[in-house]
């Protein structure tokens, strides 16, 4: 009986020494080039869509969150802090919000500019099949106009969202992205 019970085990730890290994085999970098950054996975679930406007699930939003970053994060204590922005400003009023862009490159090398932003924004708001456009609106981030134009791509331009860039004749410069709320 011993016999039925050692074998599998015996196995098992077999499986779990070799999946353990340094893995100091090749690493597809040629001689004098840094190896590959390669981040290996395991999860519990599928991803459904690395599109943001379409993830509804916990395991998309957390691939995502992996490989984009937005304006702004939390740290190690929780507290907000500058991500995509290295600052912003607040309008006197406090109805207008102007972040400022660090410099970042998307993984292709193109820049990452404030037009992204407010493509993305105006896009995920409009778009009838996004299940969080309300967050643009009075349920969340109070951008003037997204109420109105919830689900209709037409509207685009009624949201309040501007880029702005600073240096206009520079097509890389990452400019600001101006907000104006409700």
């Amino acid at each position: 009986m011993k016999k039925y019970f050692a074998v599998p085990a015996v196995m098992t730890l077999a499986l779990g020494l070799t999946a353990c290994s340094s893995g100091s085999g090749n690493t597809g970098a040629k001689d004098g080039e840094k190896p590959a950054q390669v981040l290996n996975l395991s999860k519990e679930n599928d991803v459904i869509t690395m599109d943001s406007t379409l993830a509804t699930d916990g395991m998309s939003f957390e691939v995502i969150n992996m490989c984009i970053e937005g304006l702004e994060t939390t740290n190690e204590n929780a507290d907000i802090v500058p991500a995509l922005a290295e600052s912003y400003d607040v309008s006197d009023d406090d109805l207008t919000y102007t972040f400022h862009l660090r410099d970042a490159k998307w993984s292709n090398g193109d820049p990452v500019t404030a037009a992204d932003f407010e493509y993305a924004w105006k896009d995920a708001a409009t778009d009838p099949t996004c299940d969080y456009a309300y967050i643009f609106g009075s349920d969340g981030a109070c951008i003037k106009g997204a109420d109105e134009a919830m689900g209709d791509p037409a509207k685009k331009d009624e949201i309040a969202v501007k880029a702005v860039m600073t240096r206009p004749w520079r097509s890389h410069c990452p400019g600001k992205l101006r907000i104006l709320c409700l």
